[in-house]
C-alpha cells in the first residue's frame, strides 16, 4: 500500500511541477493558443492462455522477441528492451549507446506486476507524464494481463489503446501463446529441429 502511495504522490509531484512550467507561455502566439491540460486513463485486459510466470518471463526477459517492429520509433532501433528491477529501464536500443528512454521502473513484484513512469514527448502526445502498471493474474491457468495507463499533461492525439493492443495482444499474446521463446545465447539447439545436433 505504501509503495503505490509513493508512487502516486511521485507522480502527482511530477505533474504539478509540469502543469506549473506549461502554464508559462514562451511567446506571444504560445499565449493566445495555450496547452489543455489534464489527465486521462486508459485500460486494457488482454487474456493469455499460459501461466503468469511465462508471461512474466516473456514480458520481462524476451521483449526483443515480440516487441512488435511497428511500435518502434526510429527505423535505427535494434531492440526494446524492458530491464524488470527498481530503477530499471524499458527503452529502445538504437546501438553504440544510443536510444530512447520509454519509461524508468518504479515498482516490481515478480510474477505479478510492473510499474512504470515515462515522460510522453510531443511527438507522441505531450508534453505529459505517464505511468504505465502492467497487472498479471492467474485465471484457471491462464493470464489476464491488465494494463493501465495513466497521463497527466497537455495531451494530444489519440487514445493508445490500440498501440497498446498491438504490443500486448499482437506482440506478446501472440508470442507466448504459439510456445515460442527468445534464444538464449549459449543454449542447447533444439534436437527436434532438422539439423541440431546428433
Amino acid at each position: 500500500m505504501l509503495k503505490n502511495q509513493l508512487a502516486v504522490w511521485c507522480i502527482a509531484t511530477a505533474c504539478v511541477c509540469l502543469v506549473s512550467c506549461a502554464q508559462l507561455p514562451n511567446s506571444a502566439s504560445e499565449a493566445s493558443n495555450p496547452m489543455k491540460l489534464g489527465s486521462m486513463s486508459y485500460s486494457l485486459e488482454v487474456m493469455m492462455a499460459v501461466p503468469p510466470a511465462r508471461v512474466w518471463q516473456a514480458l520481462t526477459t524476451e521483449s526483443p522477441a515480440w516487441w512488435p517492429k511497428d511500435f518502434h520509433t526510429s527505423a535505427r532501433t535494434q531492440r526494446f528492451v524492458i530491464e524488470s528491477v527498481l530503477g530499471g529501464r524499458a527503452y529502445e536500443d538504437f546501438g553504440n549507446g544510443d536510444g530512447l528512454v520509454w519509461y524508468s521502473v518504479i515498482g516490481v513484484e515478480t510474477d505479478r506486476e510492473l510499474i512504470l513512469a515515462g515522460h510522453l514527448l510531443p511527438p507522441f502526445g505531450g508534453p505529459a507524464i505517464t505511468a504505465l502498471r502492467l497487472t498479471l493474474s492467474a485465471k484457471s491457468g491462464s493470464t489476464l494481463l491488465q494494463v493501465q495507463d495513466d497521463r497527466f499533461g497537455a495531451l494530444g492525439g489519440e487514445s493508445p489503446v490500440d498501440g497498446w493492443r498491438l504490443v500486448f495482444d499482437a506482440g506478446l499474446r501472440q508470442y507466448v501463446e504459439a510456445g515460442r521463446r527468445q534464444a538464449q545465447p549459449g543454449a542447447p539447439a533444439d534436437p527436434r529441429k532438422k539439423g541440431a545436433g546428433g
